[in-house]
């Protein structure tokens, strides 16, 4: 389980990921 992790505040996902990664993640789903 992810309980023993350093005392950082852990970002969420969504929020971490800029919008132009979930851009181009999106173009590479549609080429396949």
């Amino acid at each position: 389980e992810l309980k023993a992790v350093p005392s950082q505040p852990i970002p969420q996902q969504e929020e971490a990921i800029p919008k132009e990664m979930m851009g181009f993640l999106g173009s590479l789903l549609r080429e396949e």
